[in-house]
């Protein structure tokens, strides 16, 4: 199966203002599959939000590749997208308005954004309520100084996920596990 997106080997460099380099990515393998959900997990400083500002095109890595559909990222695009680390982008917007906010600024009718909207909360479980443990197809834990994948996890519970499903418990100590193991 073909990844829908996938980083090889990125490594993103930041130089402060005295000139000294700072590796924030390094090494960072990954992909990601049509339809699938996918949790990254890391202490703070771990590269999340720069591996997500880079896959949307609003950064540039040092070196590595970024591919969507196969093709290089070489900016901003309406396919990709992220949503900032704030419960909501926008605090004054509904979260269903807030998942509607790309559709709404590619110029979808009201009626239809709305829809779609609700079915991507739907599909993940998020019209009434969600917990990040809940939604993942597979969990990608990140140690930091540098960003580096430690583990990416499957999960192989059906949805609706519940806390007393076989092996859900289990699941949920080896994450704790492995994000006390990269705690800085």
């Amino acid at each position: 199966m073909t990844p829908l997106l996938e980083t090889s080997n990125l490594r993103k460099d930041f130089k402060s203002d005295h000139g000294e380099v700072f590796c924030a990515l390094d090494g960072v393998d990954f992909k990601v599959f049509d339809k699938e959900f996918v949790c990254l997990l890391g202490p703070s400083g771990c590269g999340k939000s720069t591996w997500l500002r880079i896959v949307a095109g609003l950064e540039v890595a040092t070196s590595g590749s970024v591919l969507y559909k196969g093709s290089p990222v070489k900016g901003p695009g309406r396919e990709r997208g992220m949503v900032f680390q704030e419960y909501s982008l926008l605090p004054w917007r509904s979260v269903v308005d807030n998942v509607a906010l790309g559709p709404e600024f590619n110029g979808m009718r009201f009626e239809d954004r709305r829809e779609l909207a609700m079915d991507y909360l739907a599909r993940v479980g998020l019209e009434k309520f969600a917990e990040a443990i809940y939604l993942a197809d597979r969990i990608v834990v990140m140690s930091a100084h540098p960003g580096r994948v430690v583990e990416t996890i499957d999960v192989p519970f059906d949805r609706p996920r519940s806390r007393s499903c076989k092996g859900f418990g289990e699941m949920t100590e080896r994450v704790f596990e492995l994000l006390e193991g990269v705690q800085v």
